[in-house]
Formats: C-alpha cells, structure tokens, sequence
C-alpha cells in the first residue's frame, strides 16, 4: 500500500494534495504547473537582459523571440 497505514489513509492524502504551481487540488498536470510558471519567469528575466544590451533592434529581436517561447 506505498506506505500508508489504510486505503481510507491513502484517499485523505490523495484528497490533501494541491498542486504547488496552480495551488488546485484537480490540477489535471500536477507539478507541470509549476515548472511552466518557472520557466516563463526565468524566460522573462532573459529577455530583460536582452533589452538591457547596447544592439538596438537586434537585441529587442532576440527579446521578442524570448518572450514568445513563454507558455
């Protein structure tokens, strides 16, 4: 039984359980949430140092491009 003590055990902990990305107890991807949330921040904080560089519309390319891969 993984560990837990009863079936009715293991179906609280099932029912306790929020996903740390959405904070939804039905996340259909548990945990996916989370890393996508991630992604598109650390996504973010690239295309920031992009706009912060010296190459004019080159630059401002590249953080376009980066800001279209956030999910």
């Amino acid at each position: 039984m993984s560990g837990y003590q009863s079936k009715k055990e293991a179906a609280q902990m099932k029912l306790d359980f929020v996903c740390p990305g959405c904070y939804h107890a039905q996340c259909p991807t548990p945990g996916e949430c989370y890393n996508s949330a991630h992604r598109n921040e650390v996504l973010e904080e690239v295309a920031q140092k992009f706009d912060r560089m010296p190459f004019g519309d080159t630059a401002a390319s590249f953080a376009c491009f980066v800001r279209d891969m956030k999910s």
